[in-house]
């Protein structure tokens, strides 16, 4: 006679024992999980840092290209205003002077003029007539 398969179906261990092998078979799916979860956190921080590393790169090309356009767009209302300058140079004249007083006076701003200020001419409306 020859024995070829032995097959165990159920294993019926005692009490003590059997107790024994749940805490091991819980013990080993635990390390198991635990490999699992730090793997998982290892990919995270991986994609994490990929996912930073794109949006570094793209916000540097979007600032470069936006002080690109803007460059561009400066250049081009500095040569339209030196333009228009150019054809009247008394107009930018009068512009400027309106700029330094609407960045001088103030809602509150009290002035002492002389009649031979050139602002005291725009109040009263003397610059306005000559310019006509």
């Amino acid at each position: 006679m020859e024995l070829i398969k032995v097959r165990i179906k159920r294993v019926n261990y005692v009490a003590s024992v059997r107790q024994k092998v749940y805490e091991r078979m819980m013990s080993e799916r635990m390390r198991i999980a635990r490999r699992v979860d730090s793997e998982a956190k290892q990919e995270e921080n991986i994609i994490l840092g990929q996912t930073a590393k794109e949006l570094d790169q793209i916000q540097g090309e979007m600032q470069q290209k936006s002080a690109e356009i803007r460059g561009a767009a400066d250049a081009q209302v500095i040569k339209l205003t030196a333009e228009a300058y150019g054809k009247s140079p008394e107009f930018y004249a009068f512009l400027r002077q309106l700029e330094v007083f609407r960045n001088t006076l103030g809602s509150d701003t009290r002035l002492i003029l002389g009649t031979d200020n050139p602002l005291f001419g725009l109040l009263k409306g003397d610059l306005l007539k000559e310019a006509k």
